[in-house]
């Protein structure tokens, strides 16, 4: 699921508005609303991924999580400095039919939207970071707490005595004396 839903997340902006499908759901009510129901279920379950709390089948560790929200800061980059940076309006057709008479330049309007997209974009991801790393502390926490309760209670699955039995056992084979082994005759015993 993981694998589909990132091709999902990072290719669904390129492939609505870098397409002809943005002119076409923006021309009717039913699509524009299917495109903004599609962004937000995008989102959200990106956002469950990374700082849900609600159990799912194979959730990554925390630092994978971190390695997953880092990874698509650039895609998100990317896509702001294209809209800032391209040369032909997106959804030309759309644009046009709407016939404002108040913006002169569409082409400055994409290059503003771009520009705001770019600088609050990373907004969402440090808020996120900071959830992630709040997470992260509280369940390193709660996983000290459950084995310091084992090691109270001598449960025999203590990690610690675990561990003191496995360098135990390190300890008594260096101890060992070691094998003899068989010497190998000189030259100079043969002659």
């Amino acid at each position: 699921m993981t694998r589909k839903y990132a091709k999902v997340a990072v290719t669904s902006p390129d492939g609505m508005y870098y397409s002809s499908l943005f002119e076409t759901l923006m021309r009717s009510h039913l699509g524009h609303m299917f495109m903004l129901v599609h962004f937000l279920a995008v989102g959200l379950l990106f956002f469950w991924v990374v700082i849900g709390i609600d159990p799912g089948p194979r959730r990554p560790p925390h630092l994978g999580r971190l390695f997953v929200l880092i990874l698509t800061m650039p895609f998100h980059s990317w896509f702001s400095i294209s809209l800032m940076s391209s040369t032909a309006l997106i959804g030309e057709g759309w644009w046009s039919a709407l016939d404002r008479p108040w913006v002169e330049y569409p082409m400055d309007d994409q290059y503003d939207a771009g520009a705001i997209a770019w600088a609050t974009g990373d907004i969402p991801v440090l808020i996120t970071t900071i959830i992630l790393a709040i997470q992260w502390v509280r369940s390193d926490q709660r996983e000290a707490r459950r084995v310091d309760r084992q090691i109270d209670r001598g449960d025999h699955n203590d990690p610690l005595a675990a561990y003191n039995a496995y360098l135990a056992g390190l300890h008594a084979r260096d101890r060992r004396p070691a094998r003899p082994s068989t010497p190998t005759p000189t030259p100079t015993e043969e002659s």
